[in-house]
């Protein structure tokens, strides 16, 4: 049997979330080159391991559910997903009945709605 020591567990971990940050950055780059560019690839980076840490404290646990999660936060120009302008996720956010899967999804089906609402205040 192999046992793994602390130190080669946090080695391990640190190394899985830099690998998780780097596909991050590139899934975020693909979609939003222009916004990516700006942040540039130190700022960029930061700013995922804020959301991984915003999504752990929020109940999304899945790599691509906090894929997901990334992507609201760039879609609605987000530093934080419980700021004001967005009650309707805090409210998804603290329903401890759901999973990271459905609160996701939930998230998702919310911001759909919210951004007819912003097109049409737009186009008025």
């Amino acid at each position: 049997m192999i046992k793994i020591r602390k130190e080669q567990y946090k080695a391990l971990s640190r190394y899985m979330l830099a690998s998780f940050i780097k596909r991050s950055a590139k899934h975020l780059t693909g979609i939003w080159p222009e916004k990516c560019k700006a942040f540039g690839d130190l700022a960029l980076c930061e700013y995922i391991r804020n959301v991984i840490e915003f999504a752990a404290i929020d109940g999304i646990d899945r790599e691509a559910d906090v894929i997901l999660y990334l992507d609201l936060f760039f879609a609605f120009d987000l530093e934080s997903i419980h700021r004001l302008d967005t009650p309707w996720a805090k409210d998804i956010l603290e329903d401890n009945k759901l999973q990271s899967k459905e609160k996701i999804q939930e998230l998702y089906r919310r911001a759909k709605t919210e951004l007819v609402k912003i097109a049409k205040s737009e186009a008025v």
